[in-house]
């Protein structure tokens, strides 16, 4: 009978040892699991996190695009209003010089009344409509008026 209850006690060590070594290795399988889902999750944050940062470098690159454009659109308009304002300054004094001995009196000419009217126009509107306002032209008929 000795035998039998020393065979069961080492049956019973063999079986402790065994539901010992699979509970430690599930214990360390779970363990396992938990840090790789862990480094998983990790990895498609970042992942996120890179394709959000793409988009919003993507976005303030077309902010940069549309801001350059604006600022050349603002240029050009700046050098048509200058062009402008240059014609113009020409008209007067061709205007102002054709009648010179005239205005000794006074006496403007036609010409020149209508180009500041036209000039006090453009500028009213310039101001109310900003620089990238259109640019209107101006022509001269050369009459003399008196004011």
């Amino acid at each position: 009978m000795k035998e039998i209850v020393s065979g069961l006690a080492v049956q019973g060590r063999l079986a402790l040892a065994l539901i010992t070594g699979v509970s430690i290795g599930a214990l360390g399988g779970q363990w396992l699991g938990q840090q790789t889902g862990k480094k998983l999750e990790r990895g498609e944050v970042a992942e996120q996190q890179v394709r959000d940062l793409g988009a919003l470098i993507d976005s303030h690159t077309r902010l940069i695009t549309e801001a350059a454009d604006a600022s050349t659109a603002l240029r050009q308009s700046i050098a048509r209003r200058h062009a402008a304002d240059a014609k113009s300054t020409e008209e007067f004094k061709r205007a102002l010089a054709a009648d010179a001995d005239l205005r000794a009196d006074c006496v403007f000419s036609a010409d020149v009344m209508r180009q500041l009217s036209e000039a006090r126009a453009r500028a009213i509107e310039a101001a109310a409509s900003g620089v990238g306002g259109a640019v209107p032209g101006s022509t001269s008929t050369g009459q003399p008026t008196r004011r």
